[in-house]
């Protein structure tokens, strides 16, 4: 199942090059830090995602 305050992943299968390989660390590093982190904040990190994806969506594959 997945958590609803976790990074959106639906759209990791159309991403390619270091957008697919970043969303891929994310989901590992977002429930790492859910459960290791008291001061996480999920919404934030969910934004910082976001950006960062929209970077490298036009950067294009690498």
């Amino acid at each position: 199942m997945t958590d609803p305050q976790s990074p959106d992943t639906d759209r990791s299968t159309k991403l390619t090059g270091p957008a697919k390989d970043f969303t891929a660390f994310v989901e590992l590093e977002h429930e790492r830090r859910l459960s290791s982190d008291p001061e996480f904040d999920p919404e934030l990190f969910r934004e910082a995602v976001e950006l960062v994806l929209a970077k490298l969506r036009v950067s294009g594959p690498g």
